[in-house]
């Protein structure tokens, strides 16, 4: 999988890029990380937006675009937010069909989009 995303870290602000959206400046202020998923629909995004939407502050969602730069159906979701890797994936797993959110959910770093086995 081909990441198009740039990382600029700047202060308490960073600035994430991929080629489909302009910059977006997300606030990491009070224990926020930025978290990068890939989702099967704009529905799974939506039903844990919904459960976490107080604990997500900022996020954009862009086609998941393979090694080949082939687009593909998928969405990735990049989000800062103040909850652990940890609830995170409890929220998903009890989500119906967030799955692969579950399985790719990452620190934006360490995001290959690759699911866990």
């Amino acid at each position: 999988m081909k990441d198009l995303t740039k990382l600029h870290l700047m202060t308490s602000t960073v600035k994430v890029r991929s080629d489909e959206q302009p910059f977006i400046h997300f606030d990491l202020s009070m224990g926020k990380k930025i978290y990068k998923c890939r989702a099967e629909a704009k529905a799974d995004i939506d039903a844990f937006i919904k459960i976490a939407n107080t604990h997500i502050t900022q996020w954009y969602c862009n086609r998941w675009v393979d090694d080949n730069n082939n687009t593909m159906p998928d969405i990735e979701f990049t989000f800062s937010c103040d909850l652990s890797i940890e609830i995170m994936k409890l929220i998903l797993n009890g989500l119906d069909d967030c799955h692969v959110m579950s399985q790719t959910l990452q620190v934006h770093g360490l995001y290959t989009g690759e699911r866990e086995s």
